[in-house]
């Protein structure tokens, strides 16, 4: 195997697709380090930079119109079956892409395989996230091609499940493939260590919450107003003031997603001096620095928890969604679950603050314990490469 096509979501200004990407790449190269990779993303100049790898312009986000409009007529499809001719697997991989919450998504990444399929190239569904499929046509879609793909796994219970639902068989749970990404070492981390942000000497926590405050699994096609949304950012701005004023703390909001910005910006305003709402920078030694200095992360978004939990930095999650609670119950901290959906529940902000001051307190056997369960993820995310490989065949 010399050439491996990956398709997900890539370059869609999401540090956690990028971390996935990473992780993909790294993992394989650890096995095989003679591969090349071609990558559909939706920022080729970003992609190629932020992974070195050959892009492949790709429009998957757009509404069904428009994609079909670039697929056709802009060239997209020829370009895209001209990569699957050069590449000798076709790996889909990356974070929620097996849903069908979003109509056409579903159809495109099925048919993506079948395409392959039809060339006689190997094909791999890399250590996914699934769910929920809900659709009968969704769930035939995953049955009647999931079932021919050489090999399928997911990184959580949710989506093994999912998938099983739906008749998908010879499905393995592994992890996350972001374990398999590296991890800057400290040196190259310290420009972005987010004291520098304030006097330098301030205990600092890092935030990255999910801009609608909502269960993502129920309204992520939604574009009508939370009518509780309002009051949902005053009970955290509350929360985060408590936790700042009980403990002398500074606060970072921390965009791993460009969309969460503008949110993180009224927050951050609301609150005061205390507190920096960072610009979303798709730069994973920024992110790595900047949450790697943190003393703690208050955290929502799934992406920022594993990597806190690959350079130790206890957090304090909230779910806002079912692969936030597999993850929980995938490294044993079930018992530190709070739902979003239960945020306006009158013992909401004693019981995350409860958790605070568990975790606050137990900072050092958290670290460890994240640490630990980190080397044991990053074991499993290289041997769901080796696994790919072999099942191609082609392993050394």
């Amino acid at each position: 195997m010399n050439n491996i096509l990956i398709a997900g979501y890539y370059g869609l200004n999401n540090i956690g697709d990028e971390c996935i990407l990473s992780g993909i790449i790294n993992s394989i190269r650890s096995i095989k380090d003679d591969c090349t990779f071609q990558v559909l993303t939706s920022d080729g100049d970003g992609t190629h930079r932020l992974h070195g790898v050959s892009p492949v312009q790709q429009s998957i986000t757009l509404p069904p119109t428009k994609l079909m409009y670039q697929l056709l007529l802009g060239g997209q499809l020829m370009d895209i079956s001209r990569a699957i001719d050069k590449a000798d697997l076709l790996i889909l991989g990356g974070g929620s892409l097996l849903q069908d919450l979003r109509p056409h998504y579903m159809p495109s990444l099925m048919g993506l395989l079948k395409l392959a399929m039809m060339k006689g190239k190997r094909t791999a569904v890399y250590g996914v996230g699934a769910g929920p499929i809900d659709t009968t046509i969704g769930k035939r879609l995953a049955r009647e091609v999931l079932n021919k793909v050489d090999i399928v796994t997911v990184r959580d219970r949710m989506s093994l499940e999912t998938l099983q639902d739906c008749g998908v068989r010879n499905v393995v749970m592994t992890c996350d493939p972001a374990f398999g990404m590296h991890i800057p070492p400290a040196p190259a981390r310290a420009e972005h260590d987010v004291s520098r942000l304030f006097d330098g000497n301030e205990d600092v926590v890092c935030s990255t919450f999910y801009r609608w405050l909502h269960d993502s699994d129920l309204n992520r096609n939604s574009q009508k107003a939370d009518p509780l949304h309002s009051q949902k950012m005053q009970i955290l701005l509350d929360i985060y003031t408590d936790i700042m004023d009980c403990n002398d703390y500074r606060m970072v909001f921390l965009p791993t997603v460009l969309s969460d910005v503008n949110e993180y910006r009224r927050m951050s305003e609301k609150i005061g001096p205390r507190t920096k709402a960072l610009d979303y920078r798709n730069d994973l030694e920024f992110i790595t620095g900047t949450l790697g200095s943190s003393r703690l992360l208050l955290g929502m978004r799934l992406h920022s928890l594993i990597l806190a939990t690959m350079m130790g930095v206890p957090f304090v999650p909230i779910s806002y969604c079912g692969k936030v609670k597999s993850y929980l119950e995938l490294i044993g901290l079930s018992d530190l679950y709070l739902d979003v959906e239960d945020l306006t529940k009158s013992d909401f902000g004693k019981g995350y603050f409860k958790n605070f001051e568990k975790v606050a307190s137990q900072s050092k056997c958290y670290s460890e314990r994240l640490l630990e369960k980190a080397s044991d993820m990053r074991d499993i995310a290289i041997g769901n490469a080796k696994m790919v490989i072999e099942q191609m065949g082609r392993a050394e």
